[in-house]
């Protein structure tokens, strides 16, 4: 910092928020998830040599003020799989040969555009400020920036701010 304010390497790459890709299949298996009390964190679809991977992130939204964070469970991603499937089939066509993996975000997942950032509201995350992470519960997020609590109290960044962004559970 230099007369109070942030000065960048200039090899630092700001994080984006860029509008969400309008996806009808994301959405609509977004919506079954929800029916289940889940979030669809994140969705990826390959094809390779005449088959399809679908691979989808859930978890669940975050808690109350002093209730405890689930973690999603094996029976948690049988009951996606299971749920999704019709819709894939729909979405794809029963011949189409492919295969769903469906997992939670896990510890320390990227961040990998601003546009996420709401869904881990109330979670703790860290993110990577000029040349430090910096942890802390996110407490608002939007397509300006967020805001931190950590041990300093409430911290605002913009996304010109942020190299990168984690997940670090809790």
């Amino acid at each position: 910092m230099e007369n109070g304010r942030v000065v960048k390497d200039p090899f630092f790459i700001a994080m984006k928020w860029t509008l969400a890709k309008v996806d009808p299949l994301k959405d609509s298996l977004a919506k079954v998830i929800g029916g289940l009390g889940m979030v669809l964190f994140d969705m990826s679809v390959s094809r390779t040599r005449g088959s399809t991977q679908v691979r989808l992130a859930v978890g669940f939204p975050p808690c109350g003020e002093g209730e405890e964070e689930r973690n999603v469970g094996l029976n948690d991603c049988a009951r996606v799989h299971r749920a999704v499937v019709p819709r894939l089939d729909l979405a794809l066509g029963v011949e189409t040969d492919y295969s769903l993996e469906v997992s939670s975000p896990g510890i320390d997942r990227p961040i990998k555009d601003g546009n996420e950032m709401p869904l881990y509201v109330g979670r703790r995350i860290r993110v990577y400020v000029v040349d430090a992470w910096v942890p802390g519960l996110l407490k608002e997020a939007s397509e300006r920036g967020l805001v931190i609590e950590d041990e300093n109290g409430l911290q605002s960044y913009t996304y010109d701010d942020i190299a990168k962004a984690k997940y670090i559970g809790g």
